[in-house]
This record gives structure tokens, C-alpha cells and sequence, in this order.
């Protein structure tokens, strides 16, 4: 069904869908629907977001790594492949390979599947579209804490482990309960908890240093 869908749109079409796949999965997003007090998404609200901004391919690049998880999707990849996405890097360091390490055609390793390199493309993503709306750092926390309260409570206990695994409630409680001698599981040490406000700040600022300067936008 997918390979079919892919065919009978054009490239720009195919592209544009990347893009809104990037959009619409972003903090900004959702809360600019939620603010608008519309009941569908009409045109001219969608037409609000840049298709030409210099950090769509970096949209791109995270929206498909997220949505492609299997080879029915190999020839929507292959079309969009852009041999600049083999330059990307993560805006922080996190328990996953590299951002950039993708080959035109689709393979297993192509698609995000960790758990903490999922959330972080997602947390970026969060960061570009604001970036390409021109919203704040501080605007975009703010809206985090304000609007996604269920969100917010999930995270506040949310770990992962060292090969980016998020540690499950039992094993945490677990390891409160009995320190070095807890039943760790599959998971392995060290646990690291997660902080979305200053991660969406790190890479807010690192997506508005590549949108200034795009002819260098990676590291």
C-alpha cells in the first residue's frame, strides 16, 4: 500500500508530505491548533510554516528516520534521499549512532528505534519548528509546561539506560528500593533521566546557528 501511495505523487508532493509529517508531529503544532479554535486545519493556516526555510532538509531528515520502519517505505526514502543529510549530527550527545549515518537506499538501520534517539529526534523537531515559526527558546518551554501537563508528568520520571532503552517504572522502583543489588533486567547502567526544556534549548540554539549560517549547518 505504501510503495503505491509513493507512486502516484509527484516528487514535490512526496516532499511536501515529509515535511508535513516533520510539522504536524511538533509541541508547536499541536498548540497552534489548539490556540486557533478551528475544528480542521484549513490552508492558510498550514501555509504559516517557511517550505523553503534552510532547515527543512534537517525536518526531513528526522521525520522519515522516524516514519520508515520498514522496507515498504524504501522507495519514499530512496526518492527524497538527500546526500547532504550524511552531514547531520544530533544537536547533543545521546546513546544512539550518528544522525548523519544513513545510505541512499533504505536498510534496517535506516529508521530510529531506540527509545532515546526517538524522543530526541522528536525533541528536535520540536526545536526546528520553532525555529522556523520564530519562536523562543523561553516561548517553547513555556509551552511545554503550560499546555502538555500529561506530557510533562510522563517525563518527570522518564529514564534511559546506556544503550538508550527507556528503564521501565519496575525496574526504577527497583533500583530506589535496592540500590546496587536491584534486578536490572535487560537494562544496563548508568541511567539517565530526561530534562525536555533543556534539551528543546540546546537544540534551539543549535538549529538557529545552522538557519544563520546554512552553507556550514553541521558539525
Amino acid at each position: 500500500m505504501h510503495v503505491h501511495v509513493v507512486h502516484t505523487l509527484t516528487t514535490p508532493d512526496v516532499r511536501d508530505l515529509a515535511v508535513a509529517a516533520g510539522i504536524w508531529a511538533s509541541l508547536p503544532a499541536d498548540f497552534l491548533v489548539k490556540i486557533s479554535g478551528v475544528s480542521k486545519v484549513q490552508a492558510e493556516f498550514a501555509s504559516r510554516f517557511p517550505p523553503d526555510h534552510p532547515l527543512v532538509p534537517e525536518l526531513m531528515l528526522r521525520a522519515l528516520r522516524l516514519n520508515c520502519l520498514t522496507a515498504d517505505y524504501a522507495p519514499l526514502w530512496e526518492e527524497l534521499f538527500d546526500p547532504g543529510w550524511q552531514h547531520d549530527s544530533w544537536t547533543r550527545e545521546i546513546p544512539a549512532c550518528p544522525m548523519g549515518e544513513v545510505a541512499p537506499q533504505w536498510i534496517m538501520t535506516t529508521p530510529l528505534r531506540r527509545d532515546a534517539e526517538r524522543r530526541q529526534a522528536l525533541v528536535e523537531i520540536d526545536a526546528l519548528a520553532a525555529v522556523m515559526l520564530g519562536i523562543t527558546a523561553e516561548e517553547l518551554c513555556a509551552i511545554y509546561r503550560t499546555q502538555f501537563g500529561v506530557l510533562r508528568k510522563y517525563e518527570r520520571v522518564m529514564q534511559h539506560d546506556a544503550n538508550g532503552r527507556q528503564v521501565s517504572r519496575e525496574v526504577l522502583k527497583d533500583v530506589e528500593r535496592w540500590s546496587s543489588r536491584a534486578d536490572l533486567g535487560r537494562h544496563e547502567l548508568p541511567f539517565t533521566p530526561v530534562d525536555r526544556e533543556a534539551e528543546v534549548t540546546i537544540a534551539h540554539a543549535e538549529f538557529t546557528r545552522r538557519a544563520a549560517t546554512p552553507e556550514v549547518t553541521v558539525t
